[in-house]
Formats: C-alpha cells, sequence, structure tokens
C-alpha cells in the first residue's frame, strides 16, 4: 500500500514547476519517512546524471548535501549509498566555488571510510569516482586531507578485490579497475602549477598497477589509463618503476600491446619499454626476450605509413634508440633482427623531422656504445648509412635535424676511414655497389646492387611498398659474427676529401632531379583537377541556364495564370451585374403592375354608389 501511495504521489508530482519539485524533493529528504527519502534521492540522482546542464545551484540553495552525506554512514542501505555517491561525483565535477560548498560539508571523510570499509565493490567504486572529481578540481589542501584519510591503501585493496574475487560480476569489476586506474593517474599527475604530491605515499601503486595491466582484456577500458600511469609513475621514479615491471613479469604483455590497433595504447606501451630498456643491461634483457625487435620492426616496417601517427613513429624509433645502446650482444640481436634497414629507411622516407632525428640517433647509437664491435659498425656502414645521412643533410630543413646528421655523417666516417681506408674512385665511404640512382629494375639489380645487397641510395627513389618488396629480393649484408677486429688507422688524403664533395654534390643533383620530376608530376595533377573542376563549373552553368530558363517558364506560366484569374473575375463580375439587372427589371415591372391594380381597385366603387340604397330609405 505504501508503494503504491509513493508512486502515485511522484506522478503528481511530475506535473509540478521544476523549482516546485526541488524543494518537494528536499522536504523528503529531509523529512522521516525512509521510502520517500530513498525515492527522492533516486530521482536527484537521475536528474543530476541525464541533464547535460545539471541544477547544482539548486541542490546546494536547499540545503541537502549534509543530510546526503549523513545517508553515506548507514551500511545496510546500499542503493542509496551509491546514488549518494553519484550526486557527490556530478556536484564534485562544478565550479570551484560550488565544489566548494561540497567540500565544507565535510563530505571527504565519509567518501574515504565507504571506500575502505565497504564489501560492495560497486559502492567502493562510486566512492572512488567522487573522490577523483574531488582530487582533479580541489585545492592542495584538500589533496592532502584525501591522501591523509588513506586513500592509496583503500584504493589497492579495492583493486585487489576486483582482481582477486571471482563472485563479482564483469561489469562491476571493469568499473573498478577503471575508476582505480584513472583516481591513480590523478594522483600520481596532481594538478598543474603545484607541487607533485610524495612519491613515497604514492609507491604502493605501481605493483597493483602491473597487476591491472596483466589481468585485463585488450578492450579494456582500463587499459589505456592504467598504462599511462605507469609512465607517469616511471616520469617520478624510473629505477623504482623499472624494477617493478620487469619483476611482475608484465613486460612481454606490453610488448604484445605494441601491435594494438589504438594508437593511444601504443604509445602508452612504446613509452613504457623505452622506460625499461633505459634501465640496466638485465633489465634490458628483458625488452629483448620479450620479442620486442618483430613487433617493433613489424610496427616500422609492414603497417601502412598513412595511418600511423608520427608520433608512433618517433617513439618506436626512440625505443630503437635505446635498444641499439646495449651490450654487444643486445646489439647484435637488433643486427640480426634487420633493424637498421628498417630505421634507415624511416631516416630516408619519413615526413616527420622528429621521427627522422630518432632514427638517425638509434643508427648512430651504435658507433657511440662501448660494447659495440667495429664489424658491428662497419655493418651499419654497408647497410648505406652515409649515403642516407647525405641525403638528409641536403634536403632537410630542420635544424636539429641537420646537426644530428652532421655528427652522425662524421662519426661513420671516421669510422669507415679508419676500417677500410682510402675508398675507391666514384664510391662513397660505406656506399655497397657505388651510387646507381637510376629509378629502373634492371640497373637496380645490376649496378645498383652486389652481392651484400641494393644499394641504399636507390631505395630512395623508391616508394616504400616498392622498397619492401625490392628488398625482400635482394640480398642484405650478412650481420657480422661476434669476432674482434682490429681498427687500422688511416692517413685521409686531400683526394678523399674532394672525391667525397663531388659524391656530395653528384647525391644533392640526384635528390633535386627527384624533386622536380615530384614537382612535374604534382603540376600534372593540378592541371587535371583543374581542367575537371572547368567541366564540373560548365556542368553547372549549364544547370544553371536550365534552372533560370525553368523559373523563366514557371513565371510566365504564373503570369498566364494570374491574365486567366483576372478574366474569370472580371466574367464574374459581369454575370453578377446581369443577374443584378434582371431582377431589378423584374421588380420593376412587379411594382408597375401593382399600380395598375391598386388604381383599378380605388375607381370601382365610386361608381357604384349612386346604385346602393339605404336602408331607410324604403
Amino acid at each position: 500500500m505504501t508503494t503504491v501511495c509513493c508512486t502515485h504521489a511522484w506522478s503528481e508530482m511530475a506535473l509540478v514547476h521544476t523549482h516546485d519539485r526541488f524543494d518537494q524533493w528536499a522536504l523528503l529528504i529531509l523529512g522521516d519517512d525512509p521510502d520517500k527519502q530513498r525515492e527522492a534521492v533516486h530521482q536527484l540522482c537521475s536528474v543530476l546524471e541525464e541533464n547535460t546542464s545539471p541544477p547544482v545551484d539548486s541542490v546546494l540553495r536547499s540545503g541537502i548535501v549534509e543530510r546526503l552525506i549523513d545517508f553515506l554512514k548507514s551500511q545496510e542501505e546500499t542503493d542509496l549509498q551509491l546514488h549518494v555517491t553519484s550526486i557527490l561525483a556530478n556536484l564534485a565535477t562544478c565550479t570551484p566555488e560550488q565544489v566548494q560548498v561540497v567540500i565544507d560539508a565535510n563530505a571527504i571523510p565519509p567518501l574515504l571510510n565507504l571506500a575502505r570499509t565497504s564489501p560492495v565493490l560497486e559502492v567502493r567504486e562510486s566512492c572512488f569516482f567522487a573522490l577523483g572529481n574531488f582530487l582533479s578540481r580541489a585545492k592542495l589542501a584538500v589533496q592532502a586531507r584525501v591522501l591523509e584519510g588513506g586513500i592509496v591503501m583503500s584504493l589497492v585493496e579495492g583493486l585487489e578485490m576486483a582482481l582477486g574475487n571471482t563472485s563479482i560480476s564483469a561489469h562491476a569489476r571493469e568499473a573498478m579497475l577503471c575508476t582505480g586506474a584513472q583516481v591513480a593517474r590523478s594522483l600520481l599527475n596532481g594538478k598543474k602549477d603545484t607541487t607533485p604530491l610524495p612519491w613515497g605515499q604514492i609507491r604502493p601503486l605501481i605493483p597493483i598497477l602491473c597487476k591491472c595491466v596483466l589481468a585485463v582484456k585488450d578492450n579494456s577500458e582500463a587499459l589505456q589509463p592504467a598504462l599511462s600511469t605507469l609512465f607517469a609513475a616511471a616520469s617520478r621514479n624510473v629505477t623504482f618503476t623499472v624494477k617493478t615491471v620487469v619483476n611482475s613479469g608484465l613486460v612481454p604483455r606490453i610488448v604484445k600491446l605494441l601491435l594494438h590497433p589504438q594508437e593511444t595504447i601504443q604509445l602508452h606501451a612504446l613509452h613504457v619499454l623505452a622506460d625499461v630498456a633505459s634501465g640496466t643491461d638485465k633489465q634490458s634483457q628483458t625488452v629483448f626476450d620479450a620479442g620486442v625487435l618483430p613487433a617493433l620492426k613489424k610496427l616500422l616496417g609492414t603497417m601502412d605509413r598513412d595511418k600511423m601517427t608520427a608520433k608512433v613513429v618517433e617513439d618506436a624509433c626512440f625505443l630503437a634508440s635505446n635498444l641499439t645502446a646495449g651490450t654487444t650482444n643486445q646489439i647484435q640481436q637488433v643486427l640480426d633482427a634487420g633493424m637498421i634497414p628498417v630505421l634507415l629507411c624511416v631516416l630516408a622516407l619519413s615526413e616527420h623531422a622528429k621521427a627522422q632525428r630518432e632514427a638517425c640517433i638509434a643508427a648512430v647509437n651504435i658507433s657511440h656504445a662501448k660494447s659495440a664491435q667495429p664489424q658491428q659498425i662497419q655493418y651499419v656502414i654497408d647497410c648505406g648509412v652515409i649515403p642516407v645521412l647525405i641525403q638528409v643533410i641536403g634536403s632537410c630543413k630542420d635544424k636539429e635535424l641537420a646537426s644530428e646528421a652532421e655528427n652522425a655523417l662524421e662519426t661513420f666516417r671516421t669510422w669507415n676511414v679508419r676500417m677500410n681506408g682510402q675508398p675507391e674512385s666514384g664510391q662513397m665511404p660505406g656506399l655497397v655497389g657505388g651510387v646507381e640512382v637510376q629509378r629502373s629494375d634492371t640497373n637496380f639489380g645490376e649496378a645498383g646492387a652486389s652481392s651484400q645487397g641494393p644499394s641504399p641510395l636507390a631505395r630512395l627513389l623508391y616508394s616504400p611498398d616498392e622498397l619492401l618488396q625490392i628488398s625482400s629480393t635482394c640480398v642484405t649484408p650478412t650481420p657480422p659474427n661476434s669476432v674482434e677486429l682490429r681498427p687500422t688507422k688511416v692517413k685521409v688524403p686531400h683526394a678523399l676529401v674532394l672525391e667525397e664533395a663531388h659524391d656530395l654534390a653528384q647525391a644533392r643533383l640526384q635528390v633535386a632531379c627527384i624533386d622536380a620530376e615530384a614537382a612535374q608530376e604534382t603540376l600534372r595533377v593540378a592541371r587535371a583537377k583543374a581542367d575537371m573542376a572547368q567541366v564540373a563549373a560548365q556542368k553547372a552553368q549549364s544547370v544553371a541556364e536550365m534552372a533560370l530558363a525553368a523559373v523563366c517558364k514557371a513565371q510566365t506560366e504564373a503570369d498566364m495564370a494570374e491574365v486567366a484569374l483576372l478574366t474569370a473575375r472580371a466574367e464574374a463580375d459581369m454575370a453578377r451585374a446581369k443577374v443584378s439587372a434582371m431582377h431589378a427589371q423584374k421588380r420593376l415591372e412587379q411594382v408597375q403592375g401593382a399600380r395598375q391594380k391598386r388604381t383599378a381597385v380605388v375607381e370601382s366603387p365610386m361608381e357604384n354608389t349612386h346604385n346602393k340604397r339605404a336602408r331607410w330609405d324604403s
């Protein structure tokens, strides 16, 4: 009976004005009827969640915030707690002044207590969601109060509950993991223009976040915030974060995420792996053991570059630069995986200077590594790094890239002279098979390649797809074995400098010819587009003329219709005039006939008066 009356009351309340409805909700929430309180809180929660412009001022002015906070202390009212925490979470997204009103009502301590003690995971998740909103918008003093209230350990316990309790629904588990990762990111990043939160208080979050990344699926909404939080943690304390990531066995999982369909996931995975690769040799080896090289090569070499952002390419090359700065064995693994030609392709073909710069650093790091063997450096030279660097220096407009390429070129030239002495006439140091740049498959296979593979400078004249197809049929330089070679010191003659300058000028001339051909092709395409645009314009003009003719025809028909209408009106007026005339004539005839009849009636009695006799005459 009570439920029916309550439902009837709310159906009548739905017809009341909005302000009156809030007033009635406030009265019910402040009242003593538990059923009406629950219903009023539920209605208020629905309005705040569904309305794009929630009536926050009305809620704050109604004086119900303190009563809502009191509801959080009732451990048996789970549904009521969920609705109240949702209301507080929405109020925490408003202006700083409005948020401060809620904080002054002492909303933080009950939320912290409920987040720590509630046996229901959904209630804990809702509390963390509200606390996360307060953290992102409240003052630094409020953040300190939240930390002192034990939010970190409560968050760890909530995530442990979500991961360890198999009886929890998948939806509740996913919501808790996603919200927990977002709150952890807020704690690690802090607010702009403020002092970061103490690392010692938030470091317990790192191990549980590693467990979250291991547990969630690739399509989980918790994956992205968890990975980004690990990267944020590494920016605060890279040593502890890398150690935790490695010890948790997370590296193979992150390596698999390099080929995730979402670029944001790829970026976060690259960031975390780059931090791990920057650690000790043992920590870097875990990245190699997880199969990072095939995944990284596939990421850079086989994916459609039109669909990859420049940031993904840049960060992938950044990771490769950390890998090429490792031990002798690690450098050898990079060479055996065929990463050097892929990096040179990025350096030569990428349209983004930052990606080119990272690829350049990745290649030159081998020559700078203390553990690199001479034959390993010579392999990079044999792959054609020198002509690629020459081409980049001659064509790039980025000062940082040009400076990096010049330093790398000087390093590799010095090594090449030390290892091989003076090059043969017409051959660039480090260029296998000479400089052959004719755009012909026959010349590419003959003069442009030797038994060690095609000329890398000739590769610059081919598209990425052509380059991949050709490279699959050519023999690339064989990576050297780990046999130590002693470099020989050879004095560089003056003729070598002139020869290199001649080759540099020749390479730049060839690049200019390529650019000219590309410009001609662009001009041809532009002319074709202009012709198509002209045809379209003529067609549009014809359509416009036809439309104008149709408008003129319609106007003529409208004029004719108007004339016909006027004619019809005139004929109707004439017909009405004729009818009126006929009526007038008929009326006139009737009047004349009536006059004649009246005259006859009047004259007849006067004639008969003398024939009558009075009664008294007899």
